[in-house]
Formats: C-alpha cells, sequence, structure tokens
C-alpha cells in the first residue's frame, strides 16, 4: 500500500490553480495525467488499492470539503489521505498514512464524515478508527519500502533509519545528519548535510559510505530509469537549477 501512495507522490502534483475540471477529479487525471485535485487524488489510490485486493472506502467532509479514504487492514480501519500526503512538506512523509480518527480531526479539523462521494446523496456512518498500530509512521519521512522493511530519515534526528513494517526492529543505519534521500537497489543516496548537502551513497545495511558528488547543496533526489536525477541550488534565479544526473550501475 505505500507503494501505491509513493507512486502518486512520485508522479502527481495537486492543481492549486482553482479551477479543476471534470478530467481532473477522477483517478486518471492523477494517475495518467499527474494533475488533479482530491478527488482525483483519493479516486487513484481508491483504484490502486482494489488492483491489489486491499478494502476501502472513499470519505467526504464537507467542513472544509475534502475527499480521502479510509481503510481495512487485518480487520482494523485507518484513515489514509493521499492529497495531504503529497502537498504537505516533502510530500515524502506517512504523516496522514494509516491515522486514527483522533489524528484526523487533530491534523484537519474535519467534521461529518461519511462515504459515498456526494455530500447530497445519503449521509452514512463511517467505521471508527481507532488502532494506533501504524504511529511509529510518523516518524518516517522521504520513505523507501523494500522486502518488508522501511529505509527513511527519522522526522526527530534528521538520521537515517530502518524498520520492519510492522514497526519493530527500528534501527539507525548511518550517524550522520541527512536532507533528503533517494534509494536504488540496495544503496542509499543521500544529501550529507554536515557536508553542503553533497551526495553521499550508503548500504541499506550502513557500510560501505561514499560521496558521490563534489557539487554542494544538492537537492530534489530522486530516480529516474537508471539514473540518480537532483538539482543544484544556484544560489540566483531557481529557474538557473537544471536537472543534473549520474548514471547508476
Amino acid at each position: 500500500m505505500k507503494k501505491n501512495l509513493q507512486y502518486i507522490n512520485e508522479n502527481a502534483e495537486y492543481n492549486y490553480d482553482n479551477n479543476a475540471k471534470i478530467d481532473e477529479i477522477n483517478a486518471y487525471s492523477i494517475i495518467v495525467n499527474g494533475k488533479g485535485i482530491c478527488m482525483g487524488y483519493a479516486s487513484a489510490m481508491h483504484y490502486l488499492l482494489d488492483k491489489v485486493g486491499v478494502e476501502c472506502q472513499t470519505v467526504v467532509s464537507d467542513e472544509p470539503f475534502h475527499m480521502w479514504l479510509i481503510v481495512k487492514i487485518d480487520g482494523k480501519y485507518y484513515h489514509v489521505d493521499p492529497t495531504f500526503e503529497d502537498t504537505v512538506g516533502f510530500g515524502r512523509e506517512l504523516t496522514y498514512f494509516n491515522i486514527t480518527d483522533k489524528e484526523r480531526n487533530k491534523n484537519g479539523s474535519f467534521k461529518k464524515l461519511w462515504y459515498g462521494g456526494n455530500k447530497n446523496y445519503k449521509k452514512l456512518k463511517s467505521p471508527v478508527c481507532s488502532d494506533d498500530k501504524y504511529k511509529f509512521l510518523r516518524d518516517c519521512s522521504q520513505f523507501y519500502l523494500r522486502n518488508k522493511i522501511i529505509y527513511y530519515v527519522n522526522s526527530n534526528d534528521n538520521k537515517l533509519y530502518k524498520v520492519i513494517i510492522n514497526g519493530k526492529g527500528s534501527e539507525k543505519i548511518l550517524d550522520t545528519t541527512v536532507n533528503e534521500m533517494a534509494m536504488y537497489k540496495d544503496w542509499i543516496y543521500y544529501t550529507n548535510t554536515e557536508d553542503k548537502n553533497r551526495i553521499y551513497k550508503v548500504k541499506a545495511h550502513g557500510t560501505g559510505n561514499i560521496k558521490v558528488d563534489d557539487k554542494a547543496m544538492a537537492f530534489n533526489l530522486r530516480i529516474v530509469d537508471n539514473y540518480l536525477v537532483y538539482k543544484v541550488d544556484s544560489g540566483e534565479d531557481a529557474s538557473n537549477n537544471k536537472d543534473e544526473k549520474i548514471k547508476l550501475n
């Protein structure tokens, strides 16, 4: 399920123009066109979860108007908000992933929850989401999932960690302050804030820490095909910050 959310985060952007058209409020708008609003995000996530057999339903609030999902995992219900995950902070955090009713109301002050997708229809009571099994995910920023292990930057100390998907076995990989990370095969590429955000790489188990590129102030790390793609802050107009590429083996 995290991979579906990560795919949406990396391949879609929110339409801030306040003029969303009908083709920006469905799954197609997010998955194919890569742009839309909350209805498109929720529909896209719903579609992807259906494909992998995860039970879910859309949820709508009218104070303020917003749409997201409730999912069922191991008999428990949780809120998942793909829109907020993509538009708040780095868009690579798990602040709104598998959260409780209490967390949902705290981070959005939402009221009058129901599912069905349209406030003009009968408002149906949503399932209770009270299990906090996944609370540990709130510390996961810039995350990657590999073989049931989450590799991430801990939002409390900005160090690299890994944890089993059930929340057990948390372990620090590297005692270096990290700004951003990207993962390719068994290597973690990261910007080292202790060395002017130059790019380094380290094995997923914590060995082989190596400087990859000597350009300072790198940011927006991402993997595209077999390349590590990033930008370098020129300190001038942001339009001068062109993409740089490193071929990965």
